[in-house]
């Protein structure tokens, strides 16, 4: 993979304290990594790590998601005009519901805001709630500037004239409403939360009713050209090369076929763990889950409590639920 990066100072007041993003006055890196002469990926400085994908298409530009804040999202947009030497936002995709993702909606009311049939309602739910909050954000009150204005079900497609978006629905996952972004011509696939910074795995034990073959049908249409994918630009943080989602992807057949074999057979699930542990799928060693998570500078517990071995197990049993 190879970009330039660049590193520009905001000052910037961040209004709503949700998501772990605090009230207050303070000062913002955004680091612009520049991956085409049509492609931008913008991350903040701010704990969260807040990617924002920005693509220069003939139609318009499309921006991926738009950080926690209206400030924050106000001055990206800013960047994006000035790297594109253009004003015309066409699409902006909201990858799932949480606020980190959609707050800044209100700064691109120009463009079309597109998002999954189920993110809608609760995006607008917690719009208003924030709006009757008397803490919240003055624009949080604007209502019509932050809903996704076009939704699907499963699967669209959107002709820009010399690219295509395509978009998927990931069945339950990070979230009811995740979706991905892939686009071919600029080897783009924009991941939202379904893989995490620092190395964490995918996280298949929140409790939701995980559609595992519904992941695996994406990732085998996203990954089934070879020159398809080349950056996987994640919500926070992260931008992969191609070779880190066919690993997660190979890890996720390879489990699913093990444990509904596995179950076939009779095993309790006690004895599935014990006959597929974490060292049996060391071709993941590659990716140095463990060690990305020490980098974190997080406490020896939450190490040990998201490290590959444990992670591993939780999905073991995620899959073994699904399967119920």
């Amino acid at each position: 993979m190879s970009f330039i990066t660049l590193v520009i100072t905001l000052s910037i007041f961040s209004c709503a304290p949700l998501n772990g993003v605090f009230a207050g006055e303070e000062e913002i890196d955004v680091e612009i990594h520049r991956l085409s002469e049509r492609l931008l990926v913008l991350t903040d400085s701010s704990p969260m790590k807040l990617n924002v994908t920005a693509i220069a298409s003939e139609a318009g530009i499309v921006v991926v998601d738009t950080t926690d804040s209206t400030e924050k999202a106000q001055k990206i947009r800013e960047i994006i005009e000035r790297e594109f030497d253009r004003s015309d936002f066409a699409y902006v995709i909201n990858t799932h519901h949480h606020g980190d993702h959609w707050f800044g909606n209100p700064v691109f009311s120009d463009a079309t805001i597109i998002a999954h049939d189920a993110a809608l309602e609760t995006i607008r739910r917690i719009a208003i709630r924030n709006a009757r909050n008397e803490q919240a954000s003055q624009e949080l009150t604007e209502i019509k500037k932050i809903l996704p204005t076009t939704t699907f079900s499963d699967r669209l497609s959107i002709n820009l004239g010399d690219m295509t978006l395509n978009l998927y629905y990931y069945g339950q996952a990070d979230t009811t409403s995740s979706i991905v972004l892939h686009v071919p011509e600029e080897k783009l696939f924009c991941a939202g939360d379904l893989y995490w910074p620092g190395g964490a795995f995918s996280n298949f034990d929140d409790g939701l009713s995980l559609n595992v073959p519904k992941w695996i049908e994406v990732l085998n249409v996203v990954l089934v050209d070879e020159n398809s994918i080349e950056n996987v630009v994640c919500g926070h943080k992260s931008i992969w090369p191609r070779r880190h989602l066919e690993l997660r992807r190979d890890y996720i057949v390879d489990l699913w076929n093990k444990v509904k074999a596995a179950k076939a057979e009779g095993l309790t699930l006690e004895e599935v763990k014990a006959r597929f542990p974490s060292e049996k799928f060391s071709y993941l060693d590659e990716l140095q889950f463990d060690e990305r998570l020490r980098e974190m500078e997080i406490s020896e517990e939450m190490a040990a409590e998201y490290s590959f071995s444990r992670r591993h197990i939780r999905n073991v049993e995620a899959f073994w639920r699904r399967l119920q």
